[in-house]
This record gives C-alpha cells, structure tokens and sequence, in this order.
C-alpha cells in the first residue's frame, strides 16, 4: 500500500497511535446493494445480447449503457467498501438521479396511459407506445418504483448526513 492510501485509511488518535478507520457496516450493506446491482445489469446485458436486433443504433446503445452502468456499479461498490469518498459521491449522485428519473417516469407513464385509456384516442398508429405501456404497467410499475425511490432516498441520505459516514470518509 502506498503512503498516500496508507494516511487516507489511518487517522491519529489520542494516544498517539495509529489506527484504521472503519467504514460503517451499512455503508458495507449499501456496498453490497451496488455488487448485486452490478451482477444484475451484467447479467441484463448478456441476456440482451441474445435478443436485441443490432441493425438499429439504439440496440448497440442500451448495451453499452447496461455495459457501462455494470462497471459503474461494481466501482462504487468496491470504492464504498474501502471508504473511497469519491466512491461516496458518486452514489450520492446516482441515488438522487435514480430518483428524479423514476419519478418522471412515474409521471410520464401515468399521462401516457390515462391518455391511451380513453377509447376516443386512436392507438393504432402508436404501436411501440402500447408495447411500452403494456410492459410498464402502471399498476404493478408504481408499487415497485416507490420502493426503489425510498431504498435511493435512504442511500443518499445516509451517506450525505450520518455523522459516522462523515467521519470514515473525511480526507486527511
């Protein structure tokens, strides 16, 4: 290990001796949240592989957006896990985006299929709208999303305002 990392992981103590921060064990649960989400986008991105028509730019895309959100998502855990503050940041960032985009998800598809609902809008044109609808329904997409929107919520609370994160994240 060398001296700049070996400084940032010790801290001085009253007694004059060195000894190791510790990273709160939910900031280690969190970590692991971030792994498992890891392996989960890993594994969206091999089944995808399979699936997707790469004629179109837009099936390159979200493989390499699943790609990169993988890797992402493995740093931050692996960062979290050893009190890397930049780590931290970025999952602060993650979380509070996460939430703004399910909720103007919520929002969209909420406009989207009142409008789709009403038997006077013709549909038949909009083809892939009803396929998104149909995959996103709203009754099941709700319940799950406020689940997702607390658990980010709770990610980036915690590590913006714990006092404990504060301290086994401060820079020396």
């Amino acid at each position: 290990m060398d001296i700049k990392k070996e400084r940032k992981m010790k801290q001085q103590n009253p007694n004059n001796k060195l000894q190791i921060k510790e990273v709160p064990v939910v900031v280690k649960i969190i970590s692991v949240i971030y792994y498992i989400s890891a392996a989960l986008l890993l594994v969206a991105f091999i089944l995808l592989i399979g699936g997707l028509d790469f004629k179109f730019l837009a099936s390159i895309f979200i493989l390499v957006f699943l790609l990169g959100l993988a890797i992402l998502c493995f740093f931050i855990g692996k960062g979290l896990w050893k009190g890397d503050s930049g780590a931290k940041i970025v999952a602060i960032i993650i979380s509070i985006l996460t939430i703004v985009i399910t909720i103007a998800l919520i929002i969209i598809l909420s406009i989207l299929s009142k409008h789709f609902a009403n038997p006077m809008n013709d549909i038949s044109s909009l083809g892939n709208i009803q396929n998104i609808l149909n995959i996103f329904d709203i009754r099941k997409f709700i319940p799950k999303s406020i689940i997702f929107i607390v658990i980010n919520a709770f990610i980036a609370g915690y590590l913006l305002f714990n006092k404990r994160v504060k301290e086994a994240f401060k820079k020396d």
